[in-house]
This record gives C-alpha cells, structure tokens and sequence, in this order.
C-alpha cells in the first residue's frame, strides 16, 4: 500500500460540479484517476471527476489501495449543497405554475408599466417573476383584493422560511410597491409595504497581493482581461458585460460608461497599462460588437464571469468568498487607501448618495486598526 495522502473535494468547474483530487505527485494515484476518468485542471491544481453518484463509486473503488482517502469535505459540500436544494424546490413549488387568466392580464399590464418606465429588461425580467410568484402563492384570490396583511403573511411563510435572501426579501417589497401603485384600485396600501432593514456589513475586499494572484491564475487571455478591467475601473459586472468597443476612447485615456445603475451615464479612466493589454486583446478579440462575447454572441453573461473568478480564486488558493463585486470593492478600498478623495470614488463608482461610498471608509478603518502602535514598540 502507498503512503499517499488522497483528499477528496467538491469543485465548481464549467458550470458543473466536481469531485477535486488532491495528493502530491504519484504515479500510480495519477494512473488510477485517468482510469476513472478525471482530467488534469490546470486552473484548479487538481484532478476533475464530474460529481454523480456512479463516478464516485467508481473513483472510490479505483483509489482503494493507493493511500489514505479523506473524504470529509466533500462529503460536507455535498450535504449542504443537497440540503439546500430541497429547500429551495419544495419552496419554489408553492409558486409555480402558470397564473390565473385575470392574474396574467395584469402582469402584461405591469410589464407595459415598467417598460414606459424605461427600465432595463433585466429589471423588468426580475420584478415580473416577483409578481408572478406572489400572484401564483394566491392564485385563488383577486390580486386587487389583496392587502397588506396577505403581503406580510407572504415574507413569513414563503420567502423568510424558503431562506431567500434579504436582497431577494428587498426585492420583493419593490416590486410589490411597482405593482400596486400601477392599479390604483386595489386594497394594498401602498405606504404600508416595508422593506426588512438593511443588515450592516463590511464588503469583502482583496489585498493587491490576492488580486495580483487571482490575475496569474487566469486560465486564459478572456478571463485575465475580465479581471484586470473589473479591478481597474470598479464596474459593477453589468455594466462589464454589457461594454463595448466604441465605448473605450483610447486617446483620451477614458471607458463611457452607458446606462449603468440608475440609467445613468458616466466616465473612468482607463490606464495606460491596460490600454496597453487591451489593445493586444482586441487584435484577437475586437471582431465583435461586445468586449466579451458569449459562445454563441450576444454579450458575456454576468454568471459566467462569476463562476471564471470563483474558479480562479480557488486555483489561487485565496479563502475569501470572491466575485465581481468583490474586485470593485477591492478597486475602491485601494483607492481610498492611497488618499483619493471620496468625492472622487462616489463618482467613479457611479453612486448616487455618498453615504453609500461611505462604506469604504469603514474598511479602511479596519485595516488602520491592524496597523502596528508605536506605543507597543516602548520597553515600559
């Protein structure tokens, strides 16, 4: 028998998941995982097997023999994935299907409300599914005789219990409030529809040391780009995947910024360096309408671009929970650290209220606290 340490654990890799093999270099382990099927993740540092229940017989048969096999993790993952599932499906049942025939009169309704509004698609989209569930969790009653007691009874029994987020719960309240303030004649008031409050928490945030790591361990020029562009402008993922060519002045030094929250335009500056490596990308990639295309055209989905950074920042051995948004946060704690102004970053940023730039401040009071005292340096 080897003495190899074998560590089994799950992988987010391609929009699937993984068993991960980890063990120090040893042929026979390699052979066994090749017999099963696994192939070498450069990104990952490991060996990928896809995650079903035969693969993992199968790979646990193979490496019996080979050394100790720690198991734990994946185990854990798995548990916690599967938990959640069930969670959410039985949830989700309450409110599938297909609307009344008067509920989805006023859904199309609201749709044209909120297109004359001139909101985004991807707003209409996420408000026309909140309705359509909470008109779905009453399908029995008229929507119009619903109130505010059946909005409250909603928050409890389907989206606090189903462990929806408080994004989502936020979400929900909005929504509502757009809906019935389109028909007027309903019983919901309007005034009473509370949003739950916001919890207060520090975003996360990259020293330059991780971004630095989370660029190297980019699998290709795409996704090295995706990085680079996000931590050096702070656009929200959004309005990185919605970018496009003509959107980049080159000789002014400057990105336009069109339509981002709030509908609102703005500039960042783009930096010699990156122009630098944006050109190069482009002589490759500057055939399309969009910076980032997707396989089959059409602009990058802002899930896509999640899911390469998480790979990343698993491959670069970084523990944080790490997104796109991360790499903005990271972007504007950086800046404040360097002594820009935060009138300058509320703009770059693109935030309406200062108070939410305010937040950054917070960070770097943390990292002020972690400063070493020169009081503690005294032989006292």
């Amino acid at each position: 028998m080897n003495n190899v340490s074998i560590e089994l654990i799950e992988v987010y890799h391609r929009q699937k998941y993984c068993i991960g093999i980890l063990f120090k270099y040893d042929s026979q382990t390699i052979q066994k995982c090749r017999d099963a099927g696994a192939m070498w993740s450069r990104s990952h540092r490991c060996w990928l097997l896809e995650n079903t229940v035969k693969n993992y017989y199968t790979l646990k048969s193979l490496l019996t023999g080979c050394g100790s096999l720690n198991e734990s993790k994946l185990q854990a993952a798995h548990r916690d994935r599967m938990a959640g599932k069930i969670l959410n499906r039985d949830f989700r049942l309450e409110v599938a299907g297909t609307p009344s025939d008067e509920a989805q009169k006023y859904l199309e309704l609201f749709r044209q409300y909120l297109r004359t509004k001139a909101f985004t698609e991807r707003t209409v989209d996420t408000y026309m599914g909140i309705i359509k569930a909470f008109l779905n969790y009453y399908r029995d009653r008229d929507p119009m005789q619903l109130d505010v007691r059946d909005y409250n009874a909603y928050c409890d029994q389907h989206v606090v219990k189903g462990g929806y987020s408080l994004s989502y719960h936020r979400q929900v309240s909005s929504a509502l409030r757009k809906f019935y303030e389109n028909f007027k004649t309903g019983k919901m008031e309007i005034e009473k529809i509370e949003s739950p409050k916001n919890r207060f928490t520090l975003p996360t945030v990259l020293s330059r040391d991780e971004v630095t790591r989370l660029i190297q361990k980019s699998p290709n020029e795409k996704a090295r780009m995706i990085v680079t562009l996000l931590y050096s402008t702070g656009l929200r993922v959004g309005e990185l995947v919605e970018l496009q060519w003509d959107q980049i002045q080159y000789d002014e030094g400057l990105i336009w910024v069109r339509r981002g929250k709030g509908k609102k335009d703005r500039q960042v500056p783009l930096s010699s360096k990156v122009a630098e490596q944006l050109n190069h990308y482009k002589k490759r990639f500057g055939q399309s309408t969009y910076v980032f295309e997707g396989q089959y055209g059409g602009p990058y989905t802002a899930r896509s671009v999640n899911a390469y950074i998480t790979a990343m920042a698993q491959a670069a051995q970084i523990k944080k929970k790490v997104s796109a948004h991360t790499l903005r946060h990271s972007f504007a704690t950086h800046l404040l650290g360097g002594g820009t102004d935060l009138r300058y970053i509320q703009t770059l940023l693109g935030h309406s209220s200062s108070k939410t730039t305010e937040i950054y401040t917070h960070v770097s009071m943390r990292k002020l606290k972690e400063l070493e005292n020169p009081f503690d340096k005294l032989n006292l």
